[in-house]
């Protein structure tokens, strides 16, 4: 499960157990102004890992401003060790930067807010705006789950929805990822989805539960092709690409670039952005079998991979449009043109980019009408739900 992390300029504590990412946002009990190793995070939705490698388990994700404690600023060429809820982790060293006069002041007026606003000394909770009038509370609001790239747009409905503090909202927004948020609904461990395509070995499992489920598109995303900004390639063909994934193309040479081999990334097979590729791209054709190396399991992993100003620009993959232009926003990379398409808001808005996909909005049909899961359905598809979808920074469906 992933948890979403807000900007803040306080501490984002992490705790990981089994395959639940938990957040803990609060403010380090020992913080003080004139400590030096405390260091602000400079990148969107940072990975906090395990061990020093891209490849290694994901202990939890920190926002652009976030404030982290550095024990090793060069623990290697590419990681600083850091120390999270008690535990050692490690982030990316060009993601972060010492703190600044300005930062300290803003983190200690930060605190002083949160004690004014919850009215308790040395209270760091951040309090909760008044509900609005509908029926939906934070007590019965649904389960909802669905894709990464769909979390922020799930913190800004809840917040809309509650009047609550947007903060608050995304720090109770997480997800188990798309297949697997496919099959919970399914089995009723959860309420609602907003969710990419799922893929056919779990359609095939929707297709014959006796569990129906009411399918509604409600925007419009795109996959698109990812390469380290170092290399002059910025525009590919859709047969160039179906034949540098099936092995024929081996060389950036044979399609305009250096003469270098290509490192060709793809996503597990159950993952929603692997099913995207598979449909949209190859068509039916059956791509090589990646290393093990070459498949990360989370989409972050291959962004990290393919932006890392250690390898030598051969290195293509591909990401949800949303996630990898909004959400885990990384210097180095850059998206290429496809059929000389470039992908944007414009282009995946009007329709000319040529890999699109919609993502869903998703209940079981045995949904009481009164139900809190039907209130919600029915506002995320009333104009007011659209008003949120845009807000959040998404193209609705036309």
């Amino acid at each position: 499960m992933k948890k979403y992390v807000p900007l803040l300029l306080i501490f984002a504590i992490l705790s990981a157990c089994s395959s639940t990412i938990r957040i803990k946002n609060d403010i380090h009990e020992t913080f003080s102004a004139t400590e030096d190793n405390y260091y602000v995070v400079t990148g969107n939705l940072i990975n906090i890992r395990k061990r020093p490698s891209h490849t290694s388990d994901l202990l939890g994700v920190v926002n652009k401003g976030s404030i982290v404690l550095v024990i090793d600023e060069n623990y290697d060429d590419t990681y600083a060790k850091i120390r999270y809820d008690g535990k050692d982790g490690y982030i990316m060293s060009r993601f972060i930067r010492k703190q600044s006069e300005n930062d300290i002041e803003s983190t200690k007026k930060e605190i002083v807010k949160k004690e004014i606003v919850d009215g308790v000394e040395n209270s760091t909770k951040i309090k909760e705006t008044p509900k609005n009038k509908s029926d939906l509370t934070s007590e019965n609001y649904p389960r909802v789950d669905g894709s990464t790239a769909n979390m922020p747009l799930m913190a800004q409905i809840r917040s809309d929805v509650l009047s609550e503090n947007l903060m608050v909202s995304q720090n109770k927004t997480s997800v188990t990822t798309t297949d697997f948020a496919w099959r919970r609904l399914l089995d009723g461990n959860c309420d609602l989805l907003l969710v990419y395509e799922a893929s056919s070995e779990t359609k095939k499992i929707i297709e014959e539960s006796d569990t129906k489920l009411i399918v509604t598109p409600i925007g419009v995303d795109a996959l698109v092709f990812i390469e380290n900004e170092k290399n002059r390639i910025d525009n590919l063909t859709t047969k160039q690409i179906q034949e540098i994934y099936t092995g024929i193309t081996k060389n950036w040479k044979d399609v305009g670039g250096a003469d270098i081999e290509i490192q060709a990334f793809q996503r597990p097979l159950n993952s929603g952005s692997q099913t995207l590729f598979l449909n949209l791209v190859m068509r039916g054709i059956k791509p090589k079998t990646p290393l093990k190396s070459e498949e990360p399991a989370e989409m972050d992993g291959l962004i990290d991979v393919i932006a890392s100003y250690n390898n030598s620009a051969n290195a293509i993959g591909y990401s949800v449009f949303y996630y990898a232009k909004k959400m885990y926003q990384v210097p180095g990379l850059k998206l290429i043109s496809v059929d000389g398409i470039a992908p944007s808001d414009e282009t995946i808005g009007n329709g000319t980019y040529p890999y699109l996909n919609k993502y869903y909005l998703v209940i079981r049909e045995d949904t009481p009408e009164d139900s809190p899961t039907k209130k919600l359905y029915d506002y995320i598809l009333s104009e007011r739900g659209k008003e949120s979808l845009i807000k959040a920074g998404y193209i609705p469906v036309s």
